[in-house]
């Protein structure tokens, strides 16, 4: 980064050199924080609108904060970009989504300053709770923030949080980022009903100043009340009355988000009171950019630039699974889409607009979604429910209680499985085959290219039952044959004797790139390609393992309940003996690039090769074993 274009950033080490700066210098690191937002996110990827939105807020609490005991949470943390600014990463934030670089989310490994790891729509409040009890248990003091959007209204576990929190007198500051969306548009009653929410822009500082004056006076305490019910009254006379206001939370009212001045004085009174406040601040997404602020669904998060030689991909898994749907639903008025908050990230915006009375987007809240496809299913439709791989997570009790054990006919579209890459740990796809293999009767299937993902997913929707298909984020690879029919739960796609490969969806691509260089070099690979993962149809693979006795299985999930220990549960249950080699992943996988993340997870051509090659060498005894 350039110290002489950002003077004022590149001077901050931590927090404490903001709270030394006088307003005006505070103003002039707002516009520096914006310059490197839109010089850099582009460049790296990223999120830029909710960043761009969010620069005073962030500066704000880092000025009236102090955080060596006060604790502050970003909920989502892809909105923590300024706070990385401001707490001494400038130097690194070239570095940004990068394979060893900073985090694109709150990262407690990264830094002192980031003091829970937020990935996923409300959960800071809870957490901001969690640290205030624990330090009133050890004696200690500190104001406990939690900085929410207000598409994090839209999902249930917020107002567990808040009714817990409202009944407590602990330090709690909860602030409502309203840029009126989440990734898309927000909907539902909350996001509405916040739009009613102004006051007028000196309203807290105002309030500050009458309690200041108010304890001075005689009878401090009888006159408080009594204005203090004037006050309430009039409220409710000038101010719709929300949800928010029944959670014993005291409500500041809208606070211009984009405005240092009122902001700092809204969290210095909010800071004093020692008790439950929340404060409404109203910001701008995109602010400071007009491409940004013109469309921020659009800018929501870029993609990183392009390397040389590197061309963009004309469609995707995601665009290709909005379009087949959207046909499907043409042909049968039974099919409805449901998405949590995601529209246009899982590819249903033509759906939305061929069909627009069949699309469900309930906001966050991937529970809600769940059970309420079920419903949907048992009420005699058949809803697709589009979600991340990531995010299904959250719903895995739903899935179970409500969708599997009432046999409700459904399909799930299990969007960016595998490796989120630049998103890093808390958005990787990586555990759904463990926990979907636990759910009855469910049926996982994994396209491994557009040809086959319209192929599965016809199926699917037709099917009877419980179904899925879960497919990976970005462009098809360069195998590109449908192998998929009604009868090919497991397919093989080369012939050998040497050893057994087997892998599904986008793994095939690295299987039959692997299968090729032991071809180049003598070795005859059987490669099989899973298309149903879940439940595997294990005959083919378990005879040919007998016949090579050497099984290798090449799969982007977590080792731990992925289709290859389920392989190698079968083949003990069968008394089969050969050699074996998993390449899965483990538990954790940080973000980075691809050919990063791959090595270091030992999945990459050149390792699994050189494995395989000196595995077989020593098992026909070419190699000495020690």
């Amino acid at each position: 980064m350039n110290n002489t274009q950002y003077p004022l950033l590149s001077g901050i080490r931590g927090p404490e050199d903001v709270r030394k700066m006088t307003l005006a210098e505070l103003e002039a690191l707002c516009g520096e924080i914006r310059g490197v937002l839109i010089e850099t996110v582009p460049r790296t990827g990223g999120h830029l609108a909710s960043n761009l939105g969010v620069v005073e807020l962030s500066t704000a609490l880092l000025y009236t904060l102090d955080l060596t005991k006060d604790k502050l949470i970003y909920d989502v943390g892809h909105q923590s970009y300024a706070h990385k600014l401001l707490t001494g990463r400038f130097e690194q934030f070239d570095s940004l989504r990068a394979y060893g670089g900073l985090s694109g989310f709150q990262n407690r490994d990264e830094s002192p300053y980031d003091f829970f790891q937020t990935g996923h729509a409300s959960t800071s409040v809870s957490a901001a709770i969690g640290f205030a009890r624990a330090a009133k248990l050890r004696g200690e003091d500190g104001c406990f923030v939690a900085v929410t959007g207000d598409g994090a209204l839209t999902g249930g576990m917020i107002y567990e949080a808040l009714n817990d929190g409202g009944a407590t007198e602990l330090p709690l500051l909860v602030v409502i980022n309203d840029n009126e969306m989440s990734i898309g548009k927000n909907v539902g009653v909350i996001p509405q009903s916040l739009s009613n929410l102004r006051l007028k822009k000196g309203y807290i500082k105002a309030k500050g100043v009458y309690h200041r004056i108010l304890t001075h006076l005689p009878f401090a305490n009888a006159v408080n009340g009594f204005l203090s019910r004037c006050r309430d009254r009039l409220k409710r006379v000038l101010i719709p009355e929300t949800i928010l206001d029944h959670f014993g939370f005291e409500f500041l009212g809208t606070v211009d988000g984009n405005d240092l001045n009122a902001l700092i004085h809204a969290f210095l009174y909010a800071k004093s009171q020692k008790h439950p406040v929340l404060i409404h601040a109203k910001t701008k997404k995109g602010k400071g950019d007009p491409a940004s602020a013109e469309d921020p669904e659009k800018y929501h998060s870029v993609p990183r630039e392009l390397s040389e030689g590197e061309e963009k991909p004309d469609s995707s898994f995601s665009r290709e699974f909005g379009s087949v749907l959207t046909s499907l639903a043409s042909d049968d008025a039974r099919i409805c889409a449901v998405t949590a908050a995601m529209p246009s990230g899982t590819g249903l915006i033509p759906f939305r607009e061929a069909h627009p009375d069949r699309f469900f987007d309930v906001g966050i809240a991937e529970e809600h979604a769940m059970s309420m496809s079920a419903a949907l299913s048992l009420g005699g439709m058949k809803p697709v429910f589009a979600i991340y791989s990531t995010f299904l997570q959250r719903a895995f009790d739903q899935l179970l209680n409500d969708a599997a054990l009432q046999r409700a006919d459904m399909t799930l579209a299990i969007d960016r499985s595998g490796l989120a890459l630049d998103d890093g740990m808390t958005h990787n796809g990586i555990y759904d085959v463990g926990y979907l293999a636990l759910i009855p009767g469910l049926s996982l299937y994994a396209p491994a290219n557009y040809a086959e993902l319209r192929s599965m997913l016809e199926y699917a929707v037709k099917s009877k039952g419980l179904t899925a298909v879960r497919y990976a984020k970005g462009a098809e690879g360069c195998f590109k044959l449908d192998t998929f029919t009604s009868r090919s739960d497991t397919v093989r796609l080369e012939e050998g004797t040497d050893l057994t490969i087997v892998s599904y969806g986008m793994s095939t691509n690295k299987a039959l790139s692997v299968t090729q260089a032991l071809r180049d070099a003598g070795i005859h690979a059987d490669l099989f390609k899973l298309n149903r993962v879940v439940p595997v149809n294990a005959g083919e693979i378990l005879s040919s393992v007998k016949k090579t006795g050497f099984f290798v299985m090449i799969e982007e999930v977590v080792r731990e309940g992925g289709a290859g220990e389920k392989l190698l549960s079968l083949m003990t249950e069968n008394h089969i003996v050969a050699e074996s080699l998993v390449y899965a992943l483990p538990q954790i996988v940080p973000h980075g690039d691809r050919d990063s993340l791959e090595k270091l997870c030992g999945i990459d051509d050149e390792t699994i090769i050189t494995q395989i090659t000196e595995a077989l060498e020593t098992k026909h005894g070419r190699k000495d074993p020690s």
